[in-house]
């Protein structure tokens, strides 16, 4: 009985011996360093506080300039441009560049007038697209097109297109034409040729002018629906001189002072 009681005695003050050891071993190995830690800490606070201020403020502009990039990028669903791609593939670009478009009238031989109307229906439908053209108006697009044929096309290749043109040379000419004809016309310019040639070599008579004046601007209509007709170069009629009646008023209104014997 003695030897049990001093036994459980000794584990007992064994345990509470590993106990006290074991407090004093937590006390300096864990909490201590966390007391130091934590007082390092505070002491570096405002050290904190600065860094966390400036990558504050540095996210701020990593995301400013996110955002300024974002409006630049496409939208959702709309297709990325590529380089070389553009409208087409790459296989299709080969494939056109075998069979390239010519002027109509060049001795080269072009696409069919089935590829070329093909081939004129992508590229207004391409400029409509980038123009900004809508389903009610399509001005953007041609206006796209003619200007770029301005600034990116030799004038050698406009001259050579237009003149082969029955659109622009009997359409778009004449009207460009007839404006600056019809100021020249009554130009003070015109007036001074009409007195020119009424005086040359010696003064004109009334039927001798009016010859003259339907010599140089009128001709003999082959279509016999009348006797003559205005002379026309690329569907532009040429300039006329003053008609007589209208000459002889101005002359008439000259005041040329008195005349002395």
């Amino acid at each position: 009985m003695n030897v049990l009681f001093h036994f459980i005695l000794g584990s007992i003050c064994i345990f509470l011996n590993v106990f006290v050891y074991s407090n004093e071993l937590i006390q300096s190995e864990i909490i201590e360093p966390m007391i130091n830690f934590n007082s390092s800490i505070y002491k570096h606070v405002p050290e904190l506080n600065n860094f966390t201020f400036s990558a504050s403020l540095k996210v701020d502009e990593v995301s400013e300039d996110i955002q300024e990039l974002g409006e630049h990028l496409p939208e959702a669903g709309t297709a990325v441009p590529q380089k070389e791609k553009a409208f087409l593939s790459r296989q299709s670009i080969e494939a056109r560049r075998k069979n390239p478009t010519v002027l109509p009238s060049d001795d080269k031989r072009g696409p069919s007038s089935t590829v070329g109307t093909q081939r004129r229906s992508e590229t207004y439908q391409a400029a409509k697209e980038i123009h900004g053209a809508d389903l009610n108006d399509n001005t953007p697009a041609y206006i796209g097109l003619l200007s770029t044929a301005e600034k990116r096309c030799p004038t050698k290749i406009l001259v050579d297109f237009m003149s082969k043109s029955k659109k622009f040379s009997k359409k778009v000419f004449p009207k460009l034409y007839k404006n600056a004809a019809e100021q020249f016309e009554t130009s003070d310019i015109n007036t001074l040729r009409s007195v020119s040639v009424f005086y040359s070599k010696g003064v004109m008579g009334k039927k001798k002018y009016r010859s003259v004046y339907r010599s140089l601007s009128m001709t003999t209509n082959p279509k016999r629906k009348t006797k003559t007709t205005r002379i026309q170069v690329m569907s532009c009629s040429l300039p006329r001189l003053v008609p007589y009646n209208k000459l002889i008023k101005f002359l008439n209104e000259v005041d040329i002072g008195t005349l002395r014997v």
